[in-house]
């Protein structure tokens, strides 16, 4: 999990989404070329902390 700003940062572009979703159920904001800029932007920003921060796993301990 990220530390600092970098966690701030993940967190301000997941809630961006999930206002995002919460009013594209309402109206269909990527047919809008302007506001697309801003789902798409977090949505890179989200797959490049998640490249960045890789999720340790466990090894079983036998």
């Amino acid at each position: 999990m990220p530390k600092g700003a970098d966690r701030r940062l993940l967190g301000a572009a997941f809630f961006g989404l999930i206002t995002y979703y919460i009013h594209g159920t309402l109206n269909n904001f990527l047919d809008l070329d302007k506001a697309s800029v801003p789902f798409w932007g977090f949505t890179a920003l989200l797959v490049v902390m998640d490249l960045k921060y890789p999720e340790r796993t466990k090894e079983p301990s036998v």
